[in-house]
């Protein structure tokens, strides 16, 4: 049996129909990440401040690193399976 990891967004659930086929078809087993995370919160003012220095001064955003950390997790909890 092939393992088949699958990331990408699902807004429409086209994603659900080609996962459908990849298990009818052929000998695989899927795993899908979605790319749609939670709404990223602020703890604080602290936490504000850091992200307007860290986006006007360094070029990063706490808000993308929020989304890669959950994306990233995510794959890590599907190859955790295996």
């Amino acid at each position: 049996m092939k393992h088949l990891l699958v990331v990408a967004p699902d807004h429409v659930g086209i994603i659900e129909v080609m996962l459908q086929g990849f298990a009818e078809h052929g000998d695989y087993h899927v795993d899908f990440v979605d790319l749609k995370t939670p709404r990223f919160r602020y703890r604080g003012f602290g936490q504000r401040t850091l992200n307007f220095y860290l986006k006007n001064f360094k070029g990063r955003n706490l808000k993308n690193i929020h989304h890669q950390d959950v994306v990233a997790e995510r794959i890590r909890n599907c190859r955790d399976v295996y």
